[in-house]
């Protein structure tokens, strides 16, 4: 499950005009993602949605947004706020071809840890042994941290059953 998301958003990595949007995140569970706020998105840029023409391996693992691209400076993390609405359970994958090491981090609103992926690898996965399922719809802050190169980070946030 875990390779099928990340290989998957790998071969998307690099896809798409990186300032336009190329595609609108589906309907359904998706729209319970809403949304990642247009401010806190200031040089990110959505890339294909993965849905639209790759396989994503299992049908717990649809996607609720699109790609999204944000580019990092090596060992000083990226934030993003991403908000997610109650209702739906959730997972954040990333990848960064070339960049080896990244991390991603989660927090409540408060600053408080959700979840982190530290492992020493450039394909971490959030939600994937636990997902992430909000009581109400909350703002989390999610982290990108590249650790050994500087570059862009693509994600994605799934709906997970």
């Amino acid at each position: 499950m875990r390779r099928s998301l990340l290989l998957s958003l790998w071969l998307c990595a690099a896809c798409g005009d990186p300032t336009e949007p190329q595609g609108a995140p589906p309907d359904g569970p998706a729209a319970a993602a809403r949304a990642l706020d247009g401010a806190a998105l200031e040089a990110l840029a959505p890339a294909t949605p993965l849905a639209a023409s790759l396989p994503i391996g299992p049908a717990e693992n649809a996607p609720a947004l699109p790609v999204h691209r944000a580019a990092v400076a090596r060992d000083e993390p990226r934030a993003v706020e991403l908000t997610l609405q109650n209702g739906h359970c959730f997972r954040v994958a990333a990848v960064a071809p070339g960049l080896g090491d990244i991390d991603l981090f989660l927090y409540e609103p408060d600053g408080t840890p959700v979840q982190q992926d530290t492992a020493p690898d450039a394909t971490p996965v959030l939600g994937l042994h636990r997902p992430i399922c909000p009581t109400e719809p909350t703002a989390y802050r999610l982290e990108l941290l590249a650790l050994e190169r500087a570059g862009t980070i693509a994600f994605q946030v799934f709906t997970a059953r």
